[in-house]
């Protein structure tokens, strides 16, 4: 993903940066697809940053600065005061705890009516497991701050444009 979003970063006139934050850690399940989609023998355990580094490393230009930050999400609590978001991709806040932190910690430096968001697994909402609903329930909570763009074919990744104004979060259980 952070590929294609320098890749795009590129061919803009615009100077961007943009923020990659991750484990970089092989997971066992990791290590199995890994194998089996990609042909790629990893290790449990093993730290990925350094392979990252290296396959993202093409998509840097004066243009586009890439950096990569070894953390959970859960870790990263504000950001520098200047910082704008005009793309917020997001491939791990699935449920209410990391989603509702997300959206706390990125949400006050979306630009209204110029930030998109891709919610690579909002479409998990069809599936019958209650935890990965919750973030179709907050978009649909907030839909007076998001528009729905639409889904790509055959993906589960939501669009929305950011509208502006506050947030409401969902509290008590997951439902």
């Amino acid at each position: 993903t952070t590929a294609y979003i320098g890749l795009g970063a590129n061919t803009s006139k615009h100077i961007v940066t943009v923020h990659s934050y991750d484990l970089w850690e092989a997971r066992r399940d990791y290590v199995k697809k890994a194998l089996k989609y990609h042909r790629m023998t990893l290790e449990t355990g093993e730290d990925l940053r350094p392979r990252w580094e290296e396959n993202i490393d093409k998509f840097r230009s004066h243009s586009c600065t890439i950096l990569g930050h070894k953390t959970s999400i859960m870790e990263v609590h504000e950001l520098p005061p200047e910082s704008r978001i005009g793309l917020y991709v997001d491939d791990i806040c699935n449920n209410k705890t990391r989603h509702d932190h997300a959206m706390k910690t990125f949400s006050p430096y979306f630009i209204p009516r110029e930030t998109m968001l891709f919610l690579m697994d909002w479409g998990f909402h069809e599936r019958d497991n209650e935890s990965l609903k919750y973030q179709y329930r907050f978009m649909r909570a907030n839909r007076q701050s998001f528009s729905f763009i639409g889904s790509p074919p055959r993906s589960y990744c939501g669009i929305f444009l950011y509208l502006g104004g506050n947030l409401n979060y969902i509290y008590g259980k997951d439902k």
